[in-house]
């Protein structure tokens, strides 16, 4: 199997905070078309290190996902909730524009935004009923509370 070329667009912003996020996404001359699976990925405690995911997403990108990797500060007030809500928001909004799904998409994280992940969907209610498609976790710990929603997941009931 070969490669896609892969374009990359960095720093967009994704709501309200003014945060940004970097998309990698199969490069549009390379004749994918359709939209693309979609992956949310969401970096670890370290504050806005969406560069530290970029050679995770751009491998993921060139076997033909779109990935969006957002920066999020989770030294802020409210431990990043907001600001990983709001690239959930984004992305579900935004993402068929930018050549992927922007409904049905998989939540992965990395460390604390594994916990993130999974706890948005052991809990839709925090995000009005929306559920990821599959949740991925890399290097996470479940039994701490988790930014999104300030529940460990390993204490939820689904």
């Amino acid at each position: 199997m070969t490669d896609t070329p892969v374009e990359t667009e960095r720093g967009l912003v994704y709501g309200p905070s003014g945060k940004r996020l970097d998309v990698h996404r199969p490069a549009r001359a390379s004749g994918v078309s359709g939209a693309a699976p979609t992956v949310l990925l969401w970096h670890g405690i370290g504050p806005d290190e969406r560069d530290v995911l970029e050679p995770l997403a751009r491998t993921a990108a060139a076997l033909g996902l779109l990935v969006l990797v957002p920066d999020w500060r989770s030294d802020a007030a409210d431990g990043g909730r907001a600001h990983l809500l709001e690239s959930l928001a984004f992305v579900r909004k935004e993402a068929g524009g930018l050549g992927g799904d922007g409904e049905s998409f998989v939540l992965a994280g990395w460390s604390a935004g594994a916990g993130a992940a999974l706890e948005v969907a052991l809990r839709p209610e925090s995000v009005e009923g929306w559920r990821p498609r599959a949740v991925v976790g890399l290097a996470g710990r479940y039994d701490v509370p988790a930014r999104t929603t300030r529940t460990a997941p390993l204490t939820t009931q689904a």
